[in-house]
């Protein structure tokens, strides 16, 4: 082994023992801070001596528990926000149910109004509130279910809303009753036009007929249709829809002529069924 081997060797291993010695204060000195923190608020009469040493200890410490404690806090109040936000949430569906409740009364309220300023229908007849539950098969050219709360109605019982006929009680079943359209195949309904009886019927279409009119009848495009009360099927003068079009004349002497539905019952959440006061 030569010389320089040997001497690179000793200062390698005296390299060694310097870091060891260094490292050993630094942990005594580590050890003997964290005492001093300990004891510097009994031992008074060391604190301004061994003060410049400790501060940046304490100092460092405190920032670490800061941020400990912070971090603990931090998931606390994210706990908290959870919590308040399932609050919130509850309160906010509470608040959505109140509102739909309340525009629903509105509603009702509202579609009650227009129908008591018929005067005529109020002094004669008795409202009774129905909700619109779903559709028949054939849709709005069939028949319609609604919600009935009162025994004293009836099959045959008119249906309107506003001055509007909607169409009449068929079948009651407990809570709920079915109700066929104006615009149904199967109904009838005596109307007038002007001076003019006639008798209309639905069809699968979006045009009611208007049968037995003759080539004598003066009539036009956009003439009101109202019912006629004979028979005693419906109350008279509600309006049932306007004439969209006449058939020129012909060698017939029955007219051909389309009425157009007053209302579309498709835009309808509440109607009324009519029941005479002297029943």
């Amino acid at each position: 082994m030569t010389i320089d081997m040997v001497s690179y060797s000793l200062k390698r291993k005296k390299s060694k023992d310097n870091k060891k010695k260094y490292l050993n204060i630094f942990i005594f000195f580590i050890i003997f801070s964290v005492v001093l923190i300990i004891l510097s608020d009994y031992l008074g009469f060391a604190y301004g001596f061994f003060n410049p040493v400790i501060s940046p200890i304490k100092a460092f410490s405190s920032t670490i528990s800061l941020g400990v404690t912070g971090f603990f806090n931090g998931i606390g109040n994210i706990s908290n926000l959870e919590k308040q936000n399932v609050s919130l949430t509850r309160q906010l569906k509470a608040d959505q149910s109140k509102i739909v409740t309340m525009q629903r009364y509105y509603e009702e309220n509202t579609y009650l109004k227009k129908q008591l300023n018929n005067k005529y229908l109020v002094n004669k007849y008795n409202y009774i509130e129905s909700q619109i539950l779903y559709y028949g098969p054939t849709g709005t050219f069939g028949y319609i279910y609604v919600s009935v709360d009162s025994k004293s109605i009836k099959i045959g019982d008119s249906v309107v809303y506003e001055n509007y006929l909607i169409g009449k009680i068929t079948n009651i079943y407990g809570n709920y009753a079915k109700v066929m359209l104006i615009s149904n195949v199967n109904m009838q309904v005596p109307v007038y036009i002007k001076n003019y009886n006639a008798i209309l019927t639905g069809s699968l279409s979006n045009s009611l007929i208007l049968n037995d009119v003759t080539q004598f009848d003066k009539i036009s495009v956009g003439d009101i249709v109202l019912t006629s009360g004979l028979g005693s099927s419906f109350p008279k003068n509600l309006i049932v829809g306007y004439i969209s079009y006449i058939s020129p004349n012909s060698s017939s002497s029955i007219r051909s002529v389309d009425v157009n539905n007053a209302i579309n019952v498709n835009n309808l959440k509440y109607v009324f069924v009519l029941i005479n006061k002297s029943q």
